[in-house]
C-alpha cells in the first residue's frame, strides 16, 4: 500500500532529521523530528524486515531522534527514565506482554476465525513492541532540562498547528485528499470523515480524530501564551488562540472540542489551585475507569441521555461504543490480569474496538493497563506536583499546569478513541522531565555553588585554566558549567 513517494519519504526523513540536528540545538531538532514524523509521514506504510522492528512513521522519528541525541547531542543513552516509581511501571509495561503471550498458548476457533495460540516468538515480539511504544517517552524525557525548554516546547506546539492550518482548511473545503494525492491512497474509511454536511481534516495523520486532539493540545498551549500575555510573530495572543479554536471547531469532533474548550477556559480564567485540582480529579477518574466499568459504577446511561439532548446522532454513536465496551469487558473478565494478547484474540466476531483503554485491557489485562496508563499518569502527576510548588514563578507553574492538563486530556480521549501515538508519548516524556526540572531558586543556588567552588578552589581553577589553554580548550564559565550539568555533559 502506498506509492513510490510514500516509501521514499520514509528514507528521506532520517536525512532531513540529521540535518536538523547538525544545525539546531537538541531540543529544537528533537521536537521537529517527532512532530514532523507525526504530521507528515505516510500512514500504514512501512519497511518491515525480518527480526528488526518495522520502520514506520511511529518508529522512524524515535530511532533517528535517539541516535542523534546520543551522537550529535552527546547525551547518555537512557534505557529507563529516571525515578524508581516510573521505572517499575516502565518495566512492567514492557514485560507484562511476555506473561500475556506465555499464558495464551491455546488456539481460538470461531465460525468466522481461527487464531493460533501465542508462541515464544510472539512473546519476544510483544516485548519489543511494548518497549518501542514507550521509546518516545524516553526521547521526550532526555531533552528537557529547564523551564526555558518547557516554554520553547509550548511555543513549538503553537507553531506546529499554524503550519498545519492551511492543509486543514484546504481539506475542510475540498475533502481530505492530501494523503491520497501525495502518497497514493486514503488511510481510513472516507465515510467517517464526513460530518455535518462537510468534511473533517485528516491531512497526514490517518484520522480526523487525531487531528482534532492534536489541535486541542495546541489550543491549550496558545491559552498559556494568552495567560502570560506573550505574543508570537507580532500577533496578539488572543488572535492566535481564536484562530486555533476555529481550527478545533472545523475538526468536527465533539469530544476533542469539549476537552479543548474546557481546558482553554480553565487556563484562561481559573487560578492554579482549581486547575490542578480539576486535572487531578479527572486523572483519577481515567485511571479508575476500568474498575468502575467492571463494577458498573460509571454513569454510561446518563451520559448517553445527556448526549441525546444535544445531538441524537452523537448519542447513538456513544451508545454503540458503550455497548461494545460492555461486551468486550465480559471477554476481558475471562483473563483479567494479563489479557488475551494480540491478533484480535480479545474480540468477539461481531465486536468493534474503539477505545485505547479497552484495547489495552483486552490485550494486556489490568496489569498491563495500569502499568501503561500509570506511566502516562505519573508524567502528568510530575508536572502537577511541580506546578503546585509556590516557591516557583507563576510562569513556570502555569506552563506545568498546562502540560499536566494536556496529558490528562489525552488520556481522557483514550476512553472513547484510540489516539495514543508516538508524538503523544513524546509529550508525556516532556512533561515528566519538566516536572523534575529545577526551579529558578535551585538554578540560582547551583550558580552560587559554582561561584563558591570557583572562589574556594581558585588555585585548582587556575591550574585547570592553564591546562585548558595548553590543550587548546577555553576555560568553562559558571554559566557553561550549569548548561553542561543540565545537558548531562558532566
Amino acid at each position: 500500500m502506498g506509492n513510490a513517494f510514500a516509501f521514499a519519504a520514509l528514507f528521506i526523513f532520517p536525512v532531513v532529521a540529521v540535518v536538523m540536528y547538525t544545525r539546531w540545538d537538541p531540543l529544537k531538532a528533537t521536537f521537529w523530528t517527532m512532530a514532523g514524523g507525526f504530521m507528515f509521514l505516510p500512514v500504514k506504510v512501512g519497511i518491515d524486515l525480518p527480526v528488526i522492528p518495522a520502520f514506520t512513521k511511529e518508529t522512524i522519528p524515535c530511532f533517528v531522534a535517539m541516535a542523534c541525541l546520543i551522537t550529535v547531542g552527546r547525551q547518555k543513552l537512557q534505557v529507563l527514565p529516571p525515578g524508581l516509581p516510573i521505572q517499575v511501571l516502565f518495566v512492567v509495561s514492557v514485560l507484562a506482554p511476555l506473561v500475556t503471550a506465555l499464558t495464551n498458548p491455546e488456539s481460538i476457533v470461531t465460525p468466522e476465525r481461527f487464531i493460533p495460540g501465542l508462541t515464544w516468538y510472539d512473546a519476544l515480539a510483544s516485548v519489543q513492541t511494548a518497549y518501542l511504544e514507550l521509546l518516545p517517552f524516553l526521547v521526550g524525557s532526555m531533552v528537557i532540562r529547564t523551564i526555558d525548554d518547557v516554554e520553547r516546547v509550548i511555543g513549538y506546539l503553537v507553531i506546529a498547528v499554524l503550519i498545519y492550518s492551511p492543509m486543514m482548511l484546504l481539506e475542510v473545503r475540498l475533502s481530505p485528499q492530501l494523503h491520497r494525492w501525495i502518497y497514493g491512497f486514503f488511510p481510513h474509511s472516507f465515510a467517517q470523515m464526513m460530518r455535518e454536511g462537510g468534511f473533517r481534516p485528516v491531512v497526514f495523520m490517518g484520522h480526523g480524530l487525531l487531528v482534532a486532539i492534536f489541535t486541542a493540545l495546541c489550543a491549550l498551549a496558545a491559552a498559556v501564551h494568552y495567560r502570560l500575555k506573550k505574543p508570537m510573530f507580532g500577533a496578539p495572543p488572543i488572535a492566535l488562540l481564536g484562530f486555533i479554536l476555529l481550527l478545533l471547531v472545523i475538526c468536527k469532533s465533539m469530544g476533542a472540542l469539549m476537552l479543548g474548550l474546557i481546558g482553554v477556559a480553565a487556563l484562561m480564567f481559573l487560578n492554579l489551585r482549581l486547575i490542578n485540582f480539576g486535572t487531578a480529579a479527572v486523572l483519577v477518574l481515567v485511571i479508575s475507569y476500568p474498575v468502575l466499568s467492571f463494577a458498573d459504577l460509571f454513569p454510561h446511561d446518563w451520559l448517553v441521555e445527556q448526549a441525546a439532548k444535544a445531538n441524537e446522532e452523537r448519542a447513538d454513536s456513544l451508545s454503540f461504543r458503550f455497548n461494545n465496551e460492555e461486551a468486550l469487558l465480559g471477554r476481558a473478565l475471562e483473563k483479567p490480569w494479563f489479557g488475551w494478547g494480540g491478533y484480535g484474540r480479545a474480540r468477539y466476531d461481531d465486536s468493534t474496538t474503539d477505545g485505547y483503554w479497552i484495547i489495552t485491557v483486552g490485550n494486556r489485562g489490568l496489569v498491563g493497563f495500569f502499568a501503561l496508563f500509570g506511566t502516562a499518569a505519573i508524567a502528568s502527576i510530575s508536572a502537577l506536583r511541580a506546578s503546585a510548588n509556590r516557591e516557583a514563578s507563576f510562569d513556570r507553574r502555569i506552563m506545568l499546569a498546562m502540560l499536566a492538563l494536556g496529558g490528562t486530556m489525552t488520556l481522557v480521549d483514550q476512553l472513547p478513541n484510540a489516539s495514543m501515538h508516538a508524538f503523544a508519548w513524546f509529550i508525556f516524556g516532556v512533561m515528566y522531565a519538566a516536572g523534575r526540572s529545577p526551579t529558578e531558586s535551585e538554578l540560582a543556588a547551583s550558580h552560587g555553588r559554582f561561584d563558591s567552588d570557583e572562589h574556594d578552589h581558585k588555585g585548582d581553577a587556575e591550574g585547570a585554566e592553564e591546562n585548558n589553554t595548553m590543550s587548546g580548550h577555553s576555560p568553562q564559565t559558571p554559566a557553561s558549567q550549569i548548561r553542561d550539568h543540565y545537558l548531562g555533559r558532566r
